[in-house]
C-alpha cells in the first residue's frame, strides 16, 4: 500500500476519532466549539508519514491487517504529532499550520487583537488534550499476541521522552549568545527530534507489536540514517526558494536556529557576514536581506556543500540497508523509505 492509499483510509478513521472526543465538550463555551473546530482544521493536514510506517511494518508479518484494525495505534500516533505541532507553534509563534491559522492565532483573529498570553495558554491546553487522547487510543488498540503491549508501551513512553528533550535541545540552542553547538551536538539534537520521532520509533512500534523484536536493532539504526537524511534536507530547504515547502524561508536564521547548513557557513563566511546574520535574529526579513543572505550562502558555496553531504547521506543508508542480515520484506520497506524522503520537494 502506498502512503496515499494509506491517508485515504486512515484519515476519515483520524478525524471522526477527533469530532467523536470534541463532541462531548463542544457546548461548555460558545469559544470552545470554535476553537475544537479549527483544531479539526489543523488536524485535516498533514502526510500521515509516522501512522504509515508504523501499518507499513506492522503488515509485513500480519499482511491481512486492515487499517480500520490497527487504527487505535495508528490514531494515537498521530495525535502525539498533532500533540506536538500545537505546542510548537506556540512555541514557534507561528501564525499557519498545514494552510490553517494556528489554535492561537486563531483566537486572537477572533477577538481582533494580536496574540496574548491567554490565547497561548488556550493552544497548550488543546494540545493536553489532544496528549490524554492519545494515550485513550493507544491503550484500545488490540495485539496478535496480548504480551506485546507491554513492550508497545515502553517504546512509546520513549519516543515521548525523546521527543521531548529533542524540542528543548532544539529551543536551548536559540538562547542568544549560545556557544556554537558542534556537527556531533547538531546530530544528536536531530536524532531525538527528527530520526527517532519520526522514523526510527515508529519503525519500532511496527516491528515490536507484531512480534518481531529481533529485527530492532538494525531497522532502528536504518531508520535513524534515512531521519537525519530528511533533516539535512529540511536545513536546505529553508535556504532554497521553494512554494511546495510552505515555508518561510530563513527561518531557521531569524530564529538563530543552528543548522547543518549555519555550522558550514559559520566555518566558511566572513566574519562580517557573520556578524550580519546573527543581526537577523527575530527580525522580519526585507528583501534586501534575503538578498543579502543569499550572497553570503552563494560566496561560501553552502547550497553544494548540503547537496553532497545528502548525496553522501543516501549512499550511506543504501549500504546499510544492503549490509543487514534483514529479510528481503524489510529491507524493501527501508529501499521505498529512503526513495520516498530522498525525492520528496516539501
Amino acid at each position: 500500500m502506498q502512503i496515499t492509499d494509506f491517508k485515504t483510509q486512515f484519515d476519515p478513521l483520524f478525524l471522526s476519532y477527533i469530532q467523536e472526543r470534541t463532541r462531548a465538550y463542544a457546548s461548555y463555551h460558545p469559544l470552545t466549539a470554535r476553537v475544537f473546530e479549527q483544531l479539526a482544521l489543523v488536524a485535516q493536514g498533514g502526510k500521515r508519514f509516522r501512522p504509515y510506517v508504523v501499518y507499513r511494518t506492522y503488515t509485513a508479518t500480519y499482511p491481512e491487517t486492515t487499517v480500520a484494525d490497527l487504527s487505535p495505534l495508528l490514531i494515537a500516533i498521530e495525535l502525539l504529532h498533532l500533540f506536538c505541532l500545537i505546542h510548537d507553534d506556540v512555541m514557534d509563534q507561528a501564525e499557519v499550520r498545514h494552510d490553517k491559522q494556528t489554535i492561537q492565532y486563531f483566537l486572537a483573529l477572533e477577538r481582533k487583537e494580536t496574540v496574548g498570553h491567554i490565547d497561548e495558554s488556550i493552544a497548550i491546553l488543546v494540545g493536553d488534550m489532544v496528549f490524554n487522547w492519545m494515550y485513550m487510543s493507544l491503550f484500545q488498540q488490540k495485539y496478535h499476541d496480548p504480551v506485546v503491549a507491554t513492550t508497545v508501551v515502553e517504546v512509546w513512553n520513549r519516543l515521548v521522552d525523546e521527543v521531548c528533550v529533542g524540542q528543548m535541545v532544539d529551543v536551548v540552542y536559540t538562547y542568544p549568545n549560545n556557544p556554537t553547538p558542534t556537527k556531533a551536538e547538531i546530530d544528536q539534537k536531530n536524532m531525538l527530534k527528527t530520526s527517532l520521532y519520526s522514523f526510527a520509533r515508529p519503525v519500532e512500534l511496527g516491528l515490536v507489536s507484531s512480534g518481531k523484536e529481533e529485527y530492532r536493532t538494525q531497522s532502528v539504526e536504518i531508520m535513524s540514517l534515512i531521519g537525519l537524511l530528511f533533516q539535512m534536507q529540511d536545513d536546505l530547504f529553508d535556504i532554497e526558494p521553494n512554494q511546495k515547502t510552505g515555508k518561510t524561508i530563513y527561518k531557521d536564521i531569524t530564529s538563530g536556529q543552528p543548522t547543518y547548513v549555519s555550522l558550514f557557513v559559520g566555518e566558511h563566511a566572513t566574519a562580517e557576514d557573520l556578524a550580519y546574520l546573527e543581526a537577523l535574529r527575530g527580525k522580519t526579513l526585507s528583501d534586501l536581506d534575503q538578498k543579502h543572505i543569499a550572497s553570503i550562502h552563494q560566496s561560501v558555496s553552502v547550497q553544494s556543500h548540503m547537496t553532497q553531504m545528502i548525496t553522501e547521506q543516501y549512499t550511506r543508508v543504501v549500504h546499510a540497508i544492503q549490509a543487514s542480515s534483514l529479510s528481503q520484506i524489510y529491507k524493501d520497506i527501508y529501499i521505498e523509505t529512503l526513495e520516498y524522503v530522498y525525492n520528496r520537494t516539501s
